[in-house]
């Protein structure tokens, strides 16, 4: 048996880095690949899923790709979860400079990586991302709603200064001021 890191560094690698690879047929057989795996009762590394992610946002394929996390195709991952995030962000800013309008799509990848790592149990990393990205609104919403119900989402991580500091929101604030 192959590990699948091996089939990363030595398969899925060097062909995405090949120009003359049809990045349609390149999709597909990663698709296949992954659907191969958890056919087999394997669950794919974050590393694949985020290639996988990462591909399909180049392409501008974000019809596609919310349709693999709405059917819980890609399995949820903190490394998928921050790469979707990191593509919103990306396009977010080509759109702004280039006067884009995929503002939709960069929404809902935004949402599509919060929701993942809210599912991970990972609330706190939430907040702490909406506030590097000046989201303090959104970042003080979740918060007051955790406040409001003394627990957040049904679980036991209490959102307080403990894990979230004001210094935190106030840096946010000021950053947001600044954009």
């Amino acid at each position: 048996v192959i590990p699948q890191s091996d089939i990363i560094k030595e398969v899925w690698m060097p062909l995405a880095k090949d120009p003359a690879l049809d990045i349609d047929y390149y999709i597909w057989a990663l698709q296949m690949y992954i659907a191969s795996l958890i056919a087999a009762g394997v669950v794919p590394e974050p590393a694949i899923i985020t290639i996988f992610v990462r591909v399909l946002c180049r392409q501008c394929k974000y019809a596609d790709l919310f349709q693999f996390l709405e059917t819980k195709f890609l399995p949820d991952s903190i490394m998928v979860s921050y790469e979707i995030l990191r593509e919103a962000e990306a396009r977010k800013k080509t759109a702004q400079i280039n006067r884009e309008s995929f503002y939709h799509d960069i929404g809902a990848l935004r949402n599509f990586g919060m929701e993942m790592l809210w599912r991970l149990g990972e609330k706190v990393q939430v907040v702490r991302w909406l506030l590097e990205h000046s989201y303090v609104n959104e970042a003080l919403n979740i918060c007051s709603r955790s406040n409001e119900r003394g627990k957040w989402g049904g679980s036991m991580e209490y959102l307080n200064s403990d894990s979230i500091s004001g210094v935190d929101f106030f840096d946010a604030a000021l950053k947001a001021c600044e954009d």
